[in-house]
């Protein structure tokens, strides 16, 4: 008797797992779970128009190192922000 409960067990499983799995990928998602954070991935600009600064590439700034607080800061800004940055 116990074994066929167990047996009952398994096919349900098998059944429920083959049913999430089809309808997953009738849904578009392959069958993968829903993650389960919240948080969206940025979305990415359409492939015909590029954006001007991903033609461009990187921008690149020459940094400096405050003598005050340490911090590494552009050079054409020239403070850090702090008040009694030289």
């Amino acid at each position: 008797m116990l074994l066929k409960f167990a047996v009952l067990a398994v096919a349900g499983y098998v059944a429920w797992s083959t049913v999430r799995r089809w309808f997953g990928l009738l849904r578009g998602t392959n069958g993968a779970p829903p993650p389960a954070t919240s948080r969206r991935a940025p979305s990415s600009p359409s492939p015909s128009s590029p954006s001007p600064a991903a033609s461009r590439g990187p921008v690149i700034e020459e940094t400096r190192q405050c003598p005050v607080c340490g911090a590494y800061v552009p050079v054409g800004t020239g403070k850090c922000g702090r008040s009694d940055c030289p």
